[in-house]
């Protein structure tokens, strides 16, 4: 008789493991990423899929609104969305984070290719001036979950939220700051130039951060003079301007 009674609970349990998950994705502040999404349907033709998500603050994720978005947003499974189309929509902000409704259905009603797997990935990013902590993790939360078959019946057993893990960055500073070429004479503490005579300035980059940037695109330099001079609208005279692209690890230069 137990037996038997193992065997019913087995089977109901294989019939109703219709499961969507949200993987874990690691990004750093400034930066954008892929969140996967995944389902395992055991025994049950899925043919559309709804939930809502809420990110950490300073985190969002692009807005799906037509095939366009959806070509430059949507990363889909094709073994297992063939005609599928995937919306998604910002549908509240709050202090907390945003909330979005993700929505994937297909057009002539057909079943998700294969039972078990990622179906698609939606891009997001995180904003410069998050004030998330690096090697942190931070939950996505899910809820109002629906996986519906062919006749509009939600046969979803349940779901797994998502995470988000800071991973460290680069910290650029900028030290030994140099000037030569001046006059002779000083002028309290400070080189004197003449008007039109060159002088050389020379400085450093240091990264004191926790990560080296080979997988940033380089770094942008400005020189100022200040406190002498300014602009039409008041601002520091911009002397000259840089574009690098160069690696810095942990220790500096």
């Amino acid at each position: 008789m137990l037996f038997v009674t193992v065997l019913v609970a087995l089977s109901t349990w294989a019939q109703e493991n219709n499961w969507l998950n949200l993987g874990g994705v690691t990004a750093k502040v400034g930066t954008s990423f892929d969140l996967p999404v995944s389902m395992d349907n055991i025994n049950n033709d899925i043919v559309a899929v709804q939930f809502e998500l809420t990110l950490p603050q300073g985190v969002t994720l692009k807005t799906v609104e037509n095939s366009s978005d959806e070509t430059r947003y949507i990363t889909k499974e094709p073994n297992r969305l063939i005609d599928h189309t995937v919306r998604v929509k910002l549908i509240s902000t709050s202090s907390s984070g945003y909330s979005y409704r993700v929505m994937m259905v297909s057009p002539e009603n057909k079943a998700i290719h294969a039972n078990r797997g990622q179906m698609f990935a939606m891009r997001g990013s995180i904003d410069n001036a998050a004030t998330l902590e690096e090697n942190q993790t931070y939950p996505i939360s899910v809820q109002k979950v629906v996986l519906s078959d062919s006749q509009g019946h939600n046969v979803m057993t349940g779901f797994d939220s998502g995470s988000l893990f800071i991973s460290s960055s680069a910290d650029f500073v900028v030290r030994d700051i140099s000037i030569t070429g001046g006059s002779t004479q000083q002028q309290g503490s400070r080189d004197r130039f003449d008007p039109q005579q060159d002088f050389t300035l020379t400085w450093t980059v240091k990264n004191i951060g926790s990560q080296a940037n080979e997988s940033m695109e380089g770094w942008s330099e400005q020189i100022y003079l200040i406190g002498v001079q300014t602009d039409s609208n008041g601002d520091p005279v911009v002397l000259g301007d840089d574009h690098l692209v160069q690696h810095r690890d942990t220790a500096g230069w």
